[in-house]
């Protein structure tokens, strides 16, 4: 039983980054964000792009995305970049070969291709077409998944607290995990909007 329990959640997980991808990428650009109801943060963590660019980052990702490169830039939610560690060559990151542009970050992903934890606390996907990470979390207690999920990304990025909150990002749990708390982006716990987790 445990383990039909385990593969329902894996599957799960799955299915719902599929659909944060699919979102993503049907995303209409130019298309201003939903401002949350005090006119604080936005409540999509999907960046727009100049007309003409649909959901391309600009021209100059190539030379952004030098694999030899210590650092690369990615865009912020501000329309700015943020230089990052380049995590895209590095061991922990997952290239998913049947999704281009797609990466799962340090293992914490269900198994795939013989790679990832089976069972992870949290899955960490960055979609390359719009710097965007989709952080899900898939355990109880959601508020210290997050927080290991922050401190990992942290690390791995070589940010700080307000690079971090400058990203383009979602942090979400499916309703399994937690009912309450399904299709709400929680945030990051320590950037302005998030939502507070016990």
């Amino acid at each position: 039983m445990k383990k039909v329990l385990i593969l329902v959640g894996v599957i799960s997980i799955i299915l719902m980054l599929v659909v944060i991808v699919v979102l993503s990428l049907s995303r209409v650009p130019n298309e201003p964000p939903v401002q949350s109801s005090d006119g604080g943060v936005p409540t999509t963590a999907f960046p727009t792009f100049p007309t003409g660019t649909d959901t391309e980052p600009d021209s100059s990702q190539a030379d952004r995305r030098d694999s030899s490169a210590p650092t690369i830039s990615l865009n912020d939610s501000s329309g700015g970049a943020v230089k990052v560690r380049n995590f895209l060559n590095d061991a922990r990151t997952f290239k998913d070969e049947q999704n281009e542009g797609l990466y799962y970050l340090g293992n914490n992903f269900p198994t795939l291709q013989g790679a990832g934890t089976g069972d992870p606390e949290y899955v960490i996907l960055f979609i390359e077409s719009t710097d965007t990470f989709n952080i899900a979390l898939s355990r109880e207690p959601i508020g210290e998944s997050r927080q290991n999920a922050e401190q990992f990304l942290m690390d791995y990025l070589g940010l700080t607290k307000d690079q971090m909150c400058a990203l383009n990002y979602k942090v979400t749990t499916p309703h399994w995990v937690n009912e309450f708390y399904a299709g709400t982006d929680l945030r990051f716990s320590f950037c302005f909007g998030s939502v507070q987790l016990q």
